[in-house]
């Protein structure tokens, strides 16, 4: 066999590498073996090299090529006078450094905060400037009309990268590094061209100095250049169309034709590899046809007819359109569970991580890990999330939220012999923060905490919890180093707990697979801390959530041989007997171009750099090439999380041409490949169908008398009128709701802050102080009361704003109240007995003032939404209920006094008070009523309805879960149910 051409291509759907190996070997096969041993092969990626070599090994070759990557020829050089490159992190740290100056020397560029984005941001622009061969005054020299300003400020940005370019002569960076072996190759090539045969295979040329190693190579007399997925369908008149970047980038062949035209090549001329045949001839022309340049479509109205056995064309092509995410994701474990039943080797290649996590998550119902190439992002593994979590409360006391998630981690606290009575006690101190509505937990809490829980490991465990707390680091900028060194060694010390068996120990932090990656990752930040500039701690933890997401970790030996997960990357090196590809959908393939900051498309044609459409094309090469694999299944959700989706242009063009192709079976076609799909989702359907219960009903438990309750506080009668069901879980099942971690339970504390600032206010009323004294005050109080009552600093400048803005207002209407009465009582509980019933009813009065007629006037401060009037003669009975008490002695200190009014008193601005109706029902009226109604829950036929009469649908009830709401409705009748 005689190679008679310098440039082959390999069709769509052919096993790359199997062919390029077999290939070569029926080349050699007539020469001694040490001839083949001469060869080089120079591929794109390391994982093709492997598969390469893998093959060469698998055909019985006794010697077999030198084959190297294109990012590193150092043995096809031999001797390199450039040093390898250091590590990515130096140079990153480098380059942040002149970005900080610049921003400290101009502050209107950039604010300090976006400091490691913009650098991020820059590191990407140098990069594609060394890999298109574009200098910094290329840029410079551009012509651009801008009277906004804009463009002088980029230029201020590459006088960064000219001086950086400029340092990095002496010691390049990863893309400077492999220009210069590029180069250096190519030099030594003129003065001694190579003997042997050199292939490069697998390369698109899609980047400048990849390009240029191939023309180097396809120069010399013993080169050949072998192109992947190549278009042998497409007819010479499209060619020109797409030769145009502006225009062409994003076809799938835009590359092959840019490349052809700088090799002088024309594109018929490209020779077919001799080995390997694609699946089917048919679908790769109908896909040829299909993804033609939109100038071009008007192609398939004379072309699509003339297309033959389009029946066998789809024969191997399945559509699946799930209705969301997880139907998709379900119906993809599906068809590779079917795969691994039938030992057959079957990848998923998918560029949506999302989808990748949720078909392993499926899949783990029978058992099978797949082997995902791209692994599991580092920040999402168990010590990632634990040092972010960590790294996140520098220079602060974490929420209650943070605290427990930190504690709960399986990494903290994490020695064989105490882990049990952590968890233990987590539960607890969980618990506890709930049931006292702390959001900011403090080293005094844990004290009180300890109070309820003394025993001898919890000794040990607070004071190890109190010395985390207790821990603060150094304000405003400081090196990497320091943040670093913290950071660690609070890891490390939740990590070993609070009563460890060895001194020196970790726990697990820097154990299994993603414990050793953590570990080589921070030794990869602290051996290049020294080139980073001073930052803050925001901006530490942005830097590490970038750093984080850059790491993958894979635990191959522990997942399935034949089902596998591939990005587009993996999938142009590999063969498999079913490719599934998914998530078809605009946006996610392809992706969205990312915006570019710096310039616009036309100047980067002008400068010579890449189009954003470059990853469109390269996306749609990969789509054609695995659409001419053998059993192909096509995928995509028709909705997402939140819209809406639109197919892939790819997918859409596909359709479209087929629905139209009435003629030849195209239409036909098109609906089996749908019917294919969707006999899956029956089986779908079959997997997730379950067992029909009775649908539960609405609740209305009917307990008995010697269980219910004798007491009730004033707030619950509200609640026994609208929401009986609540009584009843919490006074007779003894079910006690639990505030929340989060940011929600801050309401509840901003009530109990702000009642007591008004109330150390008005206790220590100044009657000759005047308005701006009393502001000044009540200004000081407040901070005071603040301080106490949270240590977050978000929630206390929100609540002191919150006081400054009613401030005003609220005192001049106490120098009102004043005037009216002389406060009497402040925070007094009282009791009301019930005669005749058994029952008592408790409560606060937030305040008591006595006028000079003798009678009082009950004022009850308001946080949230205040009742109206009808709502108090409806259910809202607190001041009603607060008057009885007062009227009948109830509350201590306090003689039989007469009710001359009461009123909620908003603590928010641009309200008013509101009064007791006692017009629309006095309070004597109301006093029956109460009778009635505590008379009737107090008989046996009485039962307690869930929800009764809430005022609002959506209106929540702490026992809604309890009482299975949502699986029935407020319009259902009750099930009676006689306990």
């Amino acid at each position: 066999m005689v190679l008679e051409k310098k440039i082959f291509g390999m069709p769509c759907g052919v096993d790359f590498p199997r062919s390029l190996a077999s290939g070569i070997l029926k080349f050699f096969s007539a020469h001694p073996p040490e001839v083949l041993a001469r060869v080089n092969i120079v591929v794109n990626t390391k994982r093709m090299r492997l598969r390469l070599l893998e093959e060469f090994a698998s055909l019985g070759s006794i010697l077999i090529p030198n084959v190297h990557v294109v990012s590193d020829l150092s043995e096809l050089i031999g001797t390199f006078k450039d040093p390898n490159p250091k590590s990515h992190l130096q140079y990153r740290f480098e380059l942040m450094v002149l970005v900080q100056k610049l921003i400290e020397q101009q502050p209107d560029l950039a604010s300090k905060s976006a400091l490691y984005d913009l650098t991020d941001n820059l590191a990407k622009l140098i990069d594609e400037l060394q890999g298109e061969n574009v200098t910094p005054s290329i840029i410079k020299k551009l012509n651009v009309e801008d009277q906004s300003g804009h463009w002088q400020r980029i230029l201020h940005f590459v006088d960064i990268v000219t001086t950086y370019l400029e340092k990095r002569n002496l010691e390049p960076d990863s893309e400077g590094f492999q220009r210069n072996q590029v180069r250096a190759l190519l030099k030594g090539w003129e003065e001694f061209p190579p003997e042997n045969y050199i292939f490069i295979a697998g390369s698109t040329g899609s980047r400048g100095t990849t390009l240029e190693l191939i023309k180097g190579i396809y120069g010399l007399n013993k080169g050949v250049v072998v192109l992947p997925g190549f278009d042998f369908h497409m007819p010479e008149t499209v060619l020109g169309s797409i030769s145009d970047p502006l225009i062409g980038e994003d076809h799938p062949q835009y590359r092959f034709v840019k490349m052809l035209k700088g090799l002088n090549v024309k594109y018929k001329d490209v020779g077919i590899w001799p080995t390997g045949s694609p699946p089917s001839i048919p679908r790769n022309k109908l896909i040829s046809l299909a993804l033609r340049p939109a100038p071009f479509t008007d192609s398939w109205m004379s072309e699509g007819p003339k297309l033959e056995c389009l029946d066998r064309a789809c024969e191997g092509l399945s559509l699946f359109e799930a209705e969301n995410q997880r139907e998709e994701a379900l119906a993809i474990a599906m068809v590779l569970r079917k795969a691994a039943d039938l030992n057959k080797r079957a990848a998923l290649v998918t560029p949506d991580r999302r989808l990748a996590r949720q078909v392993t998550a499926e899949l783990l119902r029978w058992g099978i890990i797949p082997d995902d190439s791209a692994g599991l992002s580092f920040h999402l593994t168990l010590p990632g999330r634990f040092l972010r979590k960590v790294s996140a409360i520098f220079n602060r006391s974490p929420t209650a939220s943070e605290l427990i998630a930190i504690l709960k981690n399986p990494i903290c606290h994490s020695d064989d012999v105490n882990r049990g009575k952590h968890l233990r006690l987590v539960t607890k101190l969980e618990t506890f923060l709930r049931k006292n509505t702390i959001i900011d937990p403090t080293v005094d809490h844990l004290h009180r905490f300890l109070k309820e829980n003394n025993q001898e490991f919890s000794q040990k465990w607070v004071k190890w919890l109190s010395i985390f707390l207790g821990k603060f680091q150094n304000e405003g900028q400081q090196e990497l180093g320091y943040w670093l060194c913290e950071h660690i060694s609070n890891a490390e010390y939740l990590a070993v707990g609070c009563d460890p068996l060895e001194e020196k120990t970790s726990g697990s932090l820097w154990q299994n697979d993603a414990g050793e990656m953590a570990k080589k990752i921070v030794d990869n930040i602290f051996a290049v801390a020294s080139s980073a500039p001073s930052i803050s701690s925001s901006d530490y933890n942005k830097m590490l959530n970038t750093i984080f997401s850059s790491y993958e970790v894979r635990n191959s030996h522990i997942s399935h041989d034949n089902i596998l997960i591939w990005g587009t990357l993996e999938a142009r090196a590999n063969g498999t007997d079913l490719l599934i590809l998914s998530g078809l959908n605009e946006g996610i393939w392809p992706a969205q171009p990312e915006p570019d900051q710096w310039m616009n498309r036309k100047m980067r044609i002008d400068a010579g750099l890449l189009l954003p459409e470059r990853r469109i094309g390269l996306s749609a090469h990969d789509f054609q090439q695995a659409m001419g694999a053998n059993e192909v299944w096509i995928t995509r959700s028709k909705r997402n999380s939140e819209s809406e989706t639109t197919p892939s242009r790819w997918l859409n063009r596909l359709i479209n041409l087929l629905a139209g192709l009435n003629s030849n079976g195209g239409k036909l076609a098109l609906e089996n490949m749908r019917s294919r799909g969707s006999q899956h989702l029956l089986l779908l359907n079959e997997l997730e169908k379950t067992k029909k219960i009775k649908k539960p009903s609405r609740p209305e438990p009917i307990p008995p008398l010697k269980v219910r309750p004798k007491k009730l506080s004033v707030t619950e009668i509200k609640t026994l009128i609208r929401d009986p069901y609540s009584i009843y879980a919490r006074h007779i099942l003894k079910i006690e709701p639990l505030e929340r971690l989060d940011k929600f339970s801050s309401y509840a504390l901003r009530g109990i802050v702000y009642h007591s600032i008004f109330e150390q206010f008005v206790m220590n009323w100044n009657s000759d102080a005047d308005l701006k004294s009393h502001q000044e005050n009540l200004e000081k109080m407040a901070s005071d009361v603040i301080k106490v009552g949270t240590s977050n600093k978000i929630l206390q400048n929100f609540w002191r704003k919150g006081i400054n803005d009613i401030s005003l207002s609220f005192i001049k209407d106490e120098i009102e109240r004043q005037q009216e009465a002389t406060s009497s009582a402040f925070e007094r509980s009282g009791k009301l007995y019930i005669r005749g019933l058994n029952f008592e009813i408790s409560g606060k009065a937030d305040r008591i003032d006595l006028n000079k007629n003798g009678g009082a006037i009950i004022y009850d401060y308001k946080s949230g939404t205040l009742p109206s009037l009808k709502q108090q003669v409806a259910y809202d009975k607190q001041l009603y209920l607060l008057s009885l008490i007062l009227q009948n002695g109830g509350f201590e200190g306090i003689s039989s006094t007469k009710v001359d009014a009461a009123f909620f008193v908003p603590v928010k601005p641009n309200l008013k008070k509101i009064h007791i109706p006692v017009d629309l029902e006095s309070v004597e009226e109301f006093e029956v009523k109460l009778g009635e109604l505590l008379s009737a829950y107090l008989m046996l036929s009485t039962g307690f309805k869930a929800r009764r009469a809430l005022f609002l649908k959506q209106d929540y009830s702490p026992y809604d879960q309890i009482s299975r709401y949502g699986e029935w409705d407020t319009s259902d009748k009750c099930e009676i149910e006689i306990l």
